[in-house]
C-alpha cells in the first residue's frame, strides 16, 4: 500500500426519532464522590427522582419539542450529587407515562422513615379550563387525550405514599400550570429562629413541600439562550452559589421567587401538599463540605446515580469520508457506559486512488475499530478525548511506467492502528454536533504509517 491518506470525516446519525418544531413555552449512571449527607440531626438518606422531557412524540402536533428540560434535569442531578451529597439519584430523560409512574412506585418502596426525598419534573404541563384539572405531560402523550397524561391527583397520591414513609418530601415542578398541585402557605426562619436552632427544630418535623415554576399560568422554556428555563436557571443559580452550610426550602423558594419575578413575566409559587401530613417541618439542603459538622451523619453507602432511560445511552451513526484521494463509508454504534464515558465501535469500508507522475495505486478494504471516549461532562457537551485501536485489512494494486514498459504490482493491506481522538461536542436543539481530530500509527503493511484527519459529526441519541 503506497499511501495512507489525510481524511476528513463527516458523521451522520441514523435515528428512529421524529423531529418536530420547537415551542417557546411549556404548555398545551455515573458514580459520584463517596460522600454521603444524612438528613440533619437524624440518620436518613437523601433520595432524588429527576425527570426531564424534551423529545415529545405526539404526531398530532399538540405537544411540541422543548429545548431545555433535559439539560435542566441533568444539571439538577449533578448539583444534588456533587454539592449536596444526595446518595440515591434516579435520572429519567424523555420519560413515558409508564416510566414516570413506575419510578415513583420504586421510590416509595426504597425510602425509610428518616429519609429526605426530592422529586423534580421539567416538561410540558396542562390545565383543563373547564374542570381545572392539572397534568404532567409524558413524552408519549397523544394530542388532547388526557388518558395519556398524568393527572395532578395521581401525582398527589404517589407523593402521599412517599411522604407517609419518609421524613421530608419536596416536589419541584418546572412546567405550565404546576401551581395546581399545591396549597399556598409560607414558612421560613427569622434571624431569631436561626439563633434558636431553627434547622434542628424543623428537621425533626415532617414536611411535604412543593415549589413550582408558576401558579396556573404558562411558563417559558429557554431563558436568554442559557439552556435553562427561567425558573430552573435561577433555582440552579441559588443552589450553586449558596454559601450557607444548610439551606431550607423556604429560604431557597424566597430567593428563587424574587429572582424569577424580577426578570420574566412569571411568578413561582410554593406551599405544602394538602392532606399529606405536613407538620411544619422543612426540607433542608446540606452542603457536602460540612459532613462532619452535624452529628450522627451516616457515611457508609456510596453515592449512586441511576440512568434509568436506557434509550439515551446509545447512538447509531453512519460515517462518510470526503477526501480528494478516496472514499469511505462506515457504520458505527456508540454506547454510553456512563453519561461521561462511551465506547464507539465502527465498521468501515474504504477505497482510494493515488497518482504521482507515472505511478498509480488503487486500494480497498475494511476497517474495524474500537474507541473509548471520555466526555468533559455528563451532558456530552464540551471537550472530549479518547483512545482506541483500528484493524485494517484489504488489497492494493499499482501500475508504474518505467523505461518504456508498465510494471504491475499487488499486495495485501493489513495492520493494527492504535489511535487517539480529541474534539468538542455540543447540543444543537435535540441533536449534537461534534468537531474531532484523529491520529493513528499503522503497525503492519504500510509504507506511510501515520494516519490523521479531522471530522464533523451530527448525531442524535435514542
Amino acid at each position: 500500500m503506497k499511501y495512507l491518506n489525510l481524511i476528513i470525516l463527516v458523521f451522520m446519525c441514523i435515528s428512529t426519532g421524529n423531529a418536530t418544531e420547537n415551542d417557546d413555552s411549556r404548555g398545551l449512571q455515573w458514580q459520584g464522590p463517596a460522600k454521603n449527607i444524612a438528613t440533619p440531626y437524624l440518620q436518613g438518606n437523601y433520595h432524588a427522582l429527576i425527570i426531564g422531557n424534551n423529545n415529545y412524540q405526539d404526531n398530532k402536533g399538540v405537544w411540541r419539542q422543548l429545548n431545555t428540560a433535559r439539560n435542566d434535569a441533568q444539571t439538577m442531578a449533578a448539583i444534588l450529587e456533587q454539592q449536596y451529597g444526595f446518595q440515591h439519584i434516579s435520572l429519567l430523560l424523555d420519560a413515558s407515562r409508564r416510566e414516570i409512574l413506575h419510578a415513583l412506585k420504586l421510590l416509595s418502596e426504597q425510602v425509610e422513615p428518616n429519609d429526605s426525598v426530592l422529586i423534580y419534573y421539567a416538561g410540558h404541563g396542562h390545565l383543563e379550563r373547564n374542570d381545572k384539572r392539572g397534568y404532567w405531560i409524558p413524552v408519549d402523550a397523544t394530542g388532547n387525550d388526557n388518558s395519556t397524561f398524568i393527572r395532578n391527583s395521581t401525582i398527589r397520591d404517589e407523593v402521599n405514599i412517599i411522604a407517609e414513609r419518609s421524613r421530608h418530601t419536596l416536589v419541584i415542578s418546572d412546567s405550565c400550570f404546576s401551581g395546581d398541585l399545591l396549597r399556598t402557605g409560607g414558612r421560613g426562619p427569622s434571624e431569631n429562629d436561626i439563633k434558636k436552632g431553627y434547622y434542628q427544630k424543623v428537621a425533626s418535623k415532617k414536611s411535604v413541600q412543593i415549589l413550582t415554576a408558576g401558579g396556573k399560568e404558562y411558563v417559558d422554556d429557554n431563558y436568554r439562550n442559557s439552556g435553562h428555563s427561567p425558573f430552573s436557571y435561577f433555582l440552579i443559580n441559588e443552589l450553586t452559589l449558596n454559601n450557607n452550610d444548610m439551606l431550607s426550602l423556604s429560604e431557597l423558594a424566597t430567593n428563587v421567587k424574587i429572582a424569577v419575578a424580577n426578570n420574566v413575566d412569571q411568578t413561582p409559587a410554593s406551599g405544602v401538599l394538602h392532606g399529606a401530613g405536613d407538620e411544619l417541618g422543612e426540607f433542608i439542603f446540606v452542603q457536602t463540605n460540612i459532613i462532619t459538622s452535624i452529628n450522627k451523619f451516616s457515611q457508609t453507602k456510596p453515592v449512586q446515580i441511576e440512568q434509568q432511560n436506557k434509550k439515551n445511552k446509545l447512538e447509531v451513526r453512519g460515517t462518510a469520508l470526503l477526501n480528494h484521494l478516496g472514499s469511505l463509508f462506515s457504520f458505527g454504534i456508540e454506547y454510553y457506559l456512563q453519561p461521561k464515558t462511551a465506547v464507539l465501535i465502527q465498521y468501515r469500508t474504504f477505497s482510494y486512488t493515488y497518482e504521482e507522475d507515472a505511478y498509480t495505486e488503487n486500494g480497498s478494504g475494511t476497517m474495524f475499530g474500537l474507541t473509548y471516549r471520555s466526555y468533559d461532562n455528563f451532558n456530552r457537551n464540551g471537550y472530549f478525548y479518547g483512545a482506541g485501536v483500528d484493524f485494517v485489512s484489504g488489497n492494493w494494486d499499482s501500475r508504474e511506467y518505467d523505461s518504456g514498459s508498465y510494471i504491475n504490482e499487488e499486495g495485501k493491506i493489513s495492520g493494527t492502528v492504535p489511535h487517539a481522538v480529541i474534539g468538542y461536542k455540543n447540543a444543537f436543539g435535540n441533536m449534537f454536533y461534534e468537531f474531532n481530530g484523529y491520529a493513528g500509527l499503522v503497525i503492519g503493511d504500510a509504507s506511510n504509517p501515520l494516519i490523521f484527519g479531522v471530522g464533523l459529526s451530527i448525531t442524535k441519541p435514542f
